[in-house]
């Protein structure tokens, strides 16, 4: 959830992230299209990898130095984990991810 500044009393609060957009009416089809095909990759690869949270810079790293079997992981990393990785030749896509719908 978006957090919620007011600088005043009379000052609508501004909301921002992934759901407020995907309940818009004025998304085109083209987006609509991006975000489906986004889901679709989502579940691909909650089906065929497994999720190591926020330990992927370590897993991914045990997997490129040959100290973990290869396998398909996906988690979390953080920005400066993110650019050691790419500095040491680790191969890894970050890829957006869209929040889960409840309906």
């Amino acid at each position: 959830m978006a957090p919620r500044i007011n600088k005043s009393k009379n000052e609508a609060p501004a909301t921002f992230g992934a759901r407020e957009l995907s309940t818009s009416t004025n998304v085109s089809p083209q987006n609509e299209e991006f975000r489906k095909k986004l889901k679709e990759l989502r579940a691909e690869i909650e089906r065929n990898c497994d999720y190591v949270g926020d330990q992927f810079a370590e897993e991914a790293r045990k997997i490129h130095y040959g100290e973990a079997d290869a396998k398909n992981i996906y988690g979390e990393a953080s920005l400066e984990d993110a650019r050691e990785l790419v500095d040491e030749g680790v191969d890894f896509t970050p890829i957006p991810w869209l929040p889960k719908e409840n309906s």
